[in-house]
């Protein structure tokens, strides 16, 4: 049959099309799901930020997981561990992971093949920091959104054993295993930020519930990051910003009323007869406090403003050395960061993302989530609990 006359639509181009013309809302109403999975898999966009690789798919994949995790977009062994993951656990038909370790190559074989292939991580990472330089986004936020047909995204737990920590012999292993509990932490954060999705924009009142979520997510991003650098001075300033963030939207949850979310939006003019619904007339102490967080307050927070925004205290615990008789050298090299404050910000943060489920939203994507949060927090105490047992043995 000739084509002459007719006109390529890209595949979702004439699905809006059909939609458009017969006035339907959602594409997913009117489409067997399995239609929707090609659609989206196919989609250019995603396509267009994943290397052009055999495994092309599964590495995009991988890539939207380790954003969703708060990883950088040019991270290649975030991206390189999930693909792994998916080799080890036979989700690539016709393929076997035969050895991959962090930040190395990732050697896998196909079946009726006698020799193993390997994808080599140096090749993979300038190809990926091409690509990701290619598409650069324009300045437009991009909105987490829950799967149309209620399924929960491919978060990985980190496995946590006692007796494998009890057989810890350094801090870097306490160190490394807290800052993967971190980047499950902000999996969930995220997750329960972007809960809204479907079918309408938050009114003011719970705007300041999710805006609150959004800054900790960010915040927890950015305490990731400074982990990684070892950087105590800095995880200083960011970690009580942080659970600044937890307890100001613990609060808020707790207190939920119009008063009081009118007179965090508002700049307070006067002060309101009823403290409690006048924001500025609390303090974070008092607000530690008001929601059982005030051990909490004692012990991460009420020096914050030493280092925040400097003093003699922050100056001689991290950028000073004191070498004697009241003289001291500047002290250039950075401070190996103490984990503790990593697994507190991450159990704060998941107590109050459940707390934040509960009143924004429903249904068995909430649910599966709360028990992964549940889950994860039971993981995160272990890990606190083998800190102390360390700390006694080299003691």
């Amino acid at each position: 049959m000739s084509l002459q006359g007719y006109v390529n639509i890209p595949d979702r181009k004439w699905i809006d099309a059909f939609i458009n013309n017969y006035s339907l809302k959602h594409f997913d109403r009117v489409l067997p799901k399995e239609v929707i999975a090609w659609l989206t898999s196919n989609s250019k966009k995603t396509w267009a930020l994943s290397p052009k690789h055999k495994f092309g798919r599964e590495i995009a994949q991988a890539t939207l997981e380790a954003q969703q995790a708060g990883a950088p977009a040019d991270d290649p062994d975030e991206i390189l561990r999930r693909l792994a993951a998916m080799m080890r656990n036979e989700k690539i038909d016709g393929v076997q992971l035969k050895k991959y370790g962090h930040k190395s190559d990732i050697v896998y074989k196909l079946d009726g093949e006698k020799k193993p292939r390997t994808l080599r991580r140096d090749s993979f990472a300038r190809q990926l920091r091409r690509m990701v330089a290619k598409s650069q986004p324009s300045g437009k936020a991009s909105k987490l959104s829950a799967p149309s047909n209620g399924g929960f995204p491919d978060i990985q737990p980190v496995a946590v054993d006692r007796e494998v920590i009890n057989r810890f012999s350094s801090n870097e292993q306490l160190m490394k295993l807290a800052h993967d509990l971190l980047i499950e932490t902000i999996s969930y954060v995220t997750l329960a930020a972007g809960l809204q999705i479907l079918d309408s924009d938050w009114p003011r009142e719970t705007a300041v519930l999710v805006g609150n979520m959004v800054r900790l997510s960010k915040l927890l991003i950015s305490v990731r990051i400074l982990a990684e650098g070892k950087s105590a001075e800095m995880l200083a300033l960011t970690v009580p910003l942080a659970i600044e963030s937890v307890v100001d939207l613990k609060y808020l949850i707790s207190n939920f009323n119009s008063g009081l979310i009118d007179s965090y939006v508002e700049s307070p003019k006067k002060r309101e007869q009823d403290a409690e619904l006048d924001w500025a007339s609390l303090d974070l102490k008092r607000k530690a406090q008001a929601v059982g967080f005030g051990e909490i307050y004692t012990h991460a927070l009420q020096d914050a403003a030493s280092h925040l925004h400097g003093s003699w205290k922050d100056l001689t615990e991290y950028h000073l050395t004191n070498v004697g008789d009241e003289h001291y050298r500047a002290k250039l090299a950075w401070t190996e960061p103490n984990l503790r404050p990593l697994v507190t910000t991450s159990m704060l943060a998941l107590v109050v993302t459940q707390s934040f489920a509960d009143v924004v939203a429903s249904g068995p994507l909430v649910e599966e989530l709360q028990k992964r949060i549940a889950d994860l927090f039971g993981r995160l105490r272990m890990v606190d609990d083998g800190l102390d047992k360390f700390l006694y043995k080299r003691w």
